[in-house]
């Protein structure tokens, strides 16, 4: 039987998260975002199956995490200890109705509006 172990039972809280990246002229830079004054993110979206897929979900960090973990599973011996980044998000909703994009010459409408889905963790190395 799998079983995840938190070492210690402890989570790390962290104020800033940095992202690299690559400009187009090929430099690099680095954004800060934290959940206090920077906190929207954008990340390549899923979307497969929808009529009118958009190339990017948007959402804001609400927390910054890590946890040391032991991953368990049958048949290993002594898992090593691993580094887990995550967040904690809140999504927005794209407006549907709004016309966007570049044939309206507009960005997207976004919104809190999906009380269901609104919010989840996620890895901070899907954030461009």
């Amino acid at each position: 039987m799998d079983s995840l172990v938190i070492i210690s039972n402890h989570l790390y809280h962290h104020k800033v998260l940095h992202v690299n990246y690559t400009t187009y002229d090929g430099r690099h830079r680095q954004d800060s975002l934290n959940p206090q004054n920077h906190t929207d993110f954008m990340m390549l979206s899923h979307e497969m199956d929808v009529a009118n897929p958009h190339p990017y979900w948007y959402g804001q960090i609400i927390g910054i995490f890590h946890v040391h973990i032991r991953y368990f599973q049958p048949g290993r011996y002594a898992p090593k200890i691993q580094h887990i980044p995550f967040l904690y998000v809140h999504w927005f909703g794209r407006d549907t109705s709004f016309p966007s994009g570049f044939k309206h010459k507009r960005y997207p409408r976004i919104g809190f509006n999906d009380p269901e889905h609104a919010f989840t963790f996620l890895d901070p190395d899907q954030i461009i």
